[in-house]
């Protein structure tokens, strides 16, 4: 074959690939609904390159205005728009990733696009950016786990917040309540309440409840009772139902209002219905106890149900000491470590403590001493007695850990601190150890 001969073949391969492409688009669009292209001036831009165009056909696929809601199509002209050059189809394509929505969820391709958005300016990607460095994104499939990054989080929400993005100042104000005693600087609460103070000001409900939640315990100001029900009053007047769950508390206690245990029922329970799950946990209390409603077991463990579904620790250690308690079988057991190992993650230093014991007991579970070691730090460290005293134990002995006697002291004085008579003993006998005092 000459080379004119070649130069006509390579022509021929351009046209036919530029006619199945445009086939395949086509074909596309009708196997997944698209309209036909008759008096649709959108979709004959769209398909001629328009970048806005493809953008805006994606939006009213993705939204259903205009258009039949359709997210695979939606999300195919996101990917065609980012192709084009649009920057806010890449944060677009990213909410697709994060909800699953026409494409396989993914929280690792979601952040890619989210970073490719925050790059590329766009303010809203920049806080989802910073939202998914706060909390870390888990590995999937062959990717590896994105760590939490609080400083590069902390420096996007600060740059946003100074721009007047009330979001990022509501989280960054959170960032630094909940910022660890070992990494908090003296004016961490400070500046979180001053944060607050302009989110709350602008009538934002949860700014107001974190506010009030500051005010009563007073956190990063003078605590202030009567402030706080001023605001909490509002956010619950706003549909807020963590506000009222929080209100009922300070009900139930007489906390900048007059003590009213009926009335804190009441609000535990329309906030239960309102999905706060530590109000389902208290108002399954109060039918568990009998006290201000009428006692109705089966009806509190429903409540108690609600809440662990929701997460709440407590709520997941009364299920799991239940299920324990009634177990007639190794599933049963099973199913009560799980409930325990639930609320252990949820930070229940109870629950903490109770599947150390079955790990170091092997009962149910295979023997991992590490894995009790690591259950009995994390409920030692929220004052757990009976955790503090057995890990001063593991280090003493060496399960699960090296052997470290000042490790080991260490947690005997915390005991010992905490009024157990057997640490207190073990300190006051142990030479250069500081003496405790009995309480």
């Amino acid at each position: 074959m000459n080379i004119f001969s070649l130069k006509k073949v390579a022509v021929f391969s351009v046209l036919l690939f530029t006619a199945l492409s445009s086939y395949a688009d086509s074909a596309f669009s009708l196997f997944f609904g698209d309209e036909p292209e008759k008096e649709d001036t959108l979709r004959v831009e769209a398909k001629a390159g328009s970048a806005a165009a493809r953008e805006q056909l994606a939006n009213q696929y993705f939204n259903g205005k205009q258009r039949k809601k359709n997210y695979l199509l939606a999300v195919y002209w996101y990917r065609k728009a980012i192709a084009s050059g649009s920057k806010s189809a890449l944060f677009n394509l990213a909410i697709c990733y994060e909800r699953g929505l026409g494409v396989e969820k993914s929280r690792q391709k979601a952040f890619t696009y989210y970073r490719k958005a925050a790059d590329s300016g766009i303010i809203q990607a920049k806080y989802n950016l910073a939202i998914a460095l706060l909390r870390g994104v888990p590995a999937e499939k062959m990717l590896p786990e994105i760590k939490p990054d609080h400083k590069k989080a902390e420096v996007l929400l600060s740059a946003l917040s100074n721009r007047g993005f009330l979001p990022a100042s509501r989280e960054l104000a959170v960032l630094f309540l909940e910022r660890p005693l070992d990494e908090k600087n003296m004016t961490d609460d400070i500046k979180a309440v001053q944060l607050l103070e302009k989110v709350a000001n602008t009538g934002d409900v949860t700014g107001q409840r974190l506010l009030a939640d500051c005010y009563l315990r007073g956190i990063g100001c003078s605590a202030d009772p009567d402030k706080a029900i001023y605001l909490l009053r509002k956010a619950d007047k706003a549909g807020d139902a963590f506000a009222k769950a929080i209100l009922a508390h300070c009900y139930e206690h007489g906390v900048g209002a007059k003590k009213d245990i009926k009335k804190a029922v009441k609000m535990y329970l329309d906030s239960a219905r309102g999905g706060v799950p530590i109000a389902a946990r208290k108002y399954g209390d109060y039918l568990m106890s009998g006290k201000e409603v009428k006692q109705d077991k089966s009806k509190a463990m429903y409540f108690y149900r609600l809440a662990a579904k929701g997460g709440d620790g407590k709520a997941l250690l009364i299920l799991a000491r239940d299920v324990q308690k009634n177990a007639s079988s190794t599933r049963d057991n099973r199913e009560a470590i799980r409930l325990f190992l639930q609320a252990a993650e949820q930070g229940n230093p109870e629950a903490c403590y109770e599947v150390a014991s079955f790990f170091l007991q092997g009962y149910v579970v295979k023997p991992d001493h590490p894995a009790a070691v690591k259950w009995l730090t994390r409920a030692a460290n929220h004052g757990h007695l009976e955790a503090q005293k057995q890990l001063a134990f593991c280090y003493t002995r060496g399960i699960g850990v090296a052997k470290n006697e000042k490790a080991a002291m260490k947690w005997f004085r915390k005991a010992a601190e905490s009024g157990d008579e057997q640490a207190k003993i073990i300190v006051s006998y142990t030479p250069n150890s500081e003496k405790v005092s009995p309480k």
